[in-house]
């Protein structure tokens, strides 16, 4: 659900020039370079998703946007374009929804750049398309989706969208947006700790082991463990840990839980109730 532009350019950008250029343009802007190709934009405190600037080929720019871009990130998109546009003298372009690789059509389509690349109707009207979707996907398949955002994963499930199934469209589409930034940019900045991976391939499994020894974020995982003592692990699910969870921990999407140190008392409770849920055989299969 990636919404993809294109700019041809006389000569290859520089993004060390573009990064300059932007934090110059945009209060608050970050950015990761993350390969020789690829810089990842996001404005701090504000960007849902973040905004992918890459070189597909020499004088071809790729502008991606993914699903759950808000305000924030079609904004630094506008920005971005225009200065990329105005620095290699770059025209903009967009995938052909005609196009066919048996009739020779040309994948990309001239985009005149009358006015800002996404207009105010767009940004509303997108997000709110996005809000549509993803809430059909999970109510009907049952499955969690997960949005990987700036600072954070963000995970939005079926026991959440019921609880606010009641909200428009539109109110939906708000109060997700606030929970990726509430997620991204609000929570303490707790480690995610001990995670582990056990196995291969389709057997992989990631492991979250909770020693009450650090605060700590907890993300979604196959199996959160307990170790009851030396000899004995207790496994379970993300689903059984959010029905027992310690007042002082809060549950800020379906899965993300933010976990500080509990006392000796509290623990030892968490623990006994997880043992009545212990998914280890299932672990072990």
């Amino acid at each position: 659900m990636s919404v993809l532009h294109y700019i041809k350019t006389k000569e290859p950008i520089n993004f060390v020039q573009l990064q300059k250029i932007i934090e110059r343009t945009l209060a608050d802007v970050l950015y990761e370079q993350r390969s020789e190709t690829l810089c990842y934009f996001w404005i701090n405190g504000a960007s849902a998703r973040g905004v992918d600037v890459s070189m597909e080929e020499v004088g071809l720019v790729e502008i991606r946007n993914t699903s759950f871009s808000n305000y924030a990130d079609y904004n630094l998109t506008n920005e971005l374009v225009s200065s990329i546009c105005n620095l290699y003298k770059g025209e903009l372009y967009k995938e052909n929804n005609d196009y066919d690789e048996d009739e020779d059509d040309v994948f990309l389509a001239y985009l005149p750049k009358e006015h800002p690349l996404f207009t105010t109707e767009d940004i509303e009207s997108l997000p709110q398309n996005d809000t549509a979707v993803v809430s059909a996907i999970v109510t009907q398949l049952k499955q969690p989706m997960t949005l990987f955002c700036p600072i954070r994963k963000v995970h939005f499930g079926i026991e959440m969208l019921s609880k606010l199934s009641d909200k428009s469209n539109k109110e939906l589409t708000i109060i997700l947006q606030n929970i990726i930034v509430y997620v991204n940019y609000k929570i303490p900045n707790y480690e995610y700790g001990n995670v582990l991976v056990m196995g291969e391939g389709e057997d992989k499994k990631t492991l979250k082991l909770i020693t009450n020894d650090v605060n700590c974020i907890i993300d979604k995982y196959d199996y959160i463990l307990f170790q009851k003592n030396e000899l004995e692990i207790i496994a379970i699910t993300n689903d059984t840990l959010n029905t027992i969870l310690p007042k002082s921990w809060q549950r800020v999407d379906e899965y993300t839980i933010v976990a500080p140190l509990l006392s000796e008392d509290e623990f030892e409770k968490l623990v006994t109730q997880a043992e009545k849920s212990n998914q280890y055989n299932e672990l072990k299969k």
